[in-house]
């Protein structure tokens, strides 16, 4: 009778753990529920919002150089806009020399390659990419290019060139390509427009891209308004499912347009250089713009380079703003 007894004890003990063990569990699978309710609404609720600031070439060798030298400052030339340019979630420009103490001189008429610690400059100013394939990628050889694109990862700054960079920010999965038709040269660069609109329409669809971005280096050098040739790739750039298409190489701005919803910006001009020979090599186009789920949204600036080849300040272009 005892033992009965104990085996009854025994097995209501057991039975009265389980139920315990059964409620906790669903009180734990219920607080769980509740977070995670609660987790993805917060998430849900907050509404997605990137800043990129594109900014024009920029060079940081020859005169650019020598005052960052005189100054002993390789920051120089954007210390006036460092404010302006750290502020943005992404900040996006042209390298047009490689950073680099490696390669030899390929004697093209103007080789530009700058020392390595002028990578400090773009560091400070808070650059996260910049495109590295253009007429002057090979200025120094195959060694100077990828030694400089090295020494950019490295640094925590993307060296974009025709492999898609995918980013994150500001809730978005952005896709950023880099190209010219300046240059053809394995490994380096390899535009051709049959085979690189498709792959941007597949990137988007494979990789989960919100916006995908498209640098392209381009135009006749000095021509204040794009050629036929600049706008019928970057139609088919966007046909393709490019957002946002940003020009480079004529080193003086260029006209923007807005096309099947999606901004084009032929040329931002030069935003660090030293042609010192016109006033419109000597000033750029800055595009700082607003990506939310409903629209793209720019706001233009001009930049201003001083006689010591330093970005002296960004003031706000009124007319293309209102």
């Amino acid at each position: 009778m005892k033992i009965r007894f104990a085996l009854m004890a025994v097995t209501l003990a057991m039975l009265a753990g389980l139920v315990l063990g059964i409620r906790d569990s669903k009180l734990e699978q219920s607080t769980a529920f509740v977070r995670d309710a609660v987790v993805q609404h917060s998430a849900e609720s907050i509404p997605k919002k990137a800043t990129f600031v594109f900014v024009g070439d920029i060079m940081l060798a020859r005169y650019v150089a020598k005052y960052s030298d005189a100054h002993e400052d390789p920051v120089w030339p954007f210390r006036n806009v460092l404010g302006f340019l750290q502020e943005a979630d992404m900040t996006f420009g042209n390298l047009e020399s490689v950073i680099s103490d490696a390669g030899s001189d390929a004697r093209n008429l103007y080789s530009f390659r700058a020392h390595p610690k002028m990578l400090a400059g773009l560091l400070a100013a808070g650059f996260d990419a910049v495109s590295v394939v253009n007429n002057h990628s090979l200025d120094w050889g195959r060694e100077a290019f990828f030694d400089s694109s090295t020494r950019l990862r490295k640094a925590d700054i993307r060296p974009v060139a025709n492999e898609v960079e995918v980013f994150e920010a500001g809730g978005f999965r952005i896709g950023i390509y880099a190209y010219t038709d300046l240059l053809q040269a394995e490994g380096v660069n390899s535009f051709d427009v049959d085979r690189v609109v498709p792959q941007i329409g597949l990137d988007k669809e494979r990789l989960g891209l919100d916006y995908s971005i498209v640098s392209f280096h381009w135009g006749n050098e000095y021509e204040t308004t794009s050629s036929a040739s600049q706008r019928y790739i970057a139609h088919s750039l966007v046909d393709a499912g490019a957002d946002i298409v940003v020009g480079h190489h004529p080193h003086v701005a260029q006209e923007y347009e807005w096309y099947n919803r999606s901004l084009i910006l032929y040329s931002l001009g030069n935003f660090v250089f030293d042609q010192n020979f016109s006033e419109e090599t000597m000033r750029g186009l800055v595009a700082r713009v607003g990506l939310s789920e409903e629209r793209i949204e720019p706001e233009f600036f001009v930049s201003y380079i001083n006689k010591e080849y330093q970005v002296e300040k960004i003031e706000p272009l009124a007319i293309l703003n209102e």
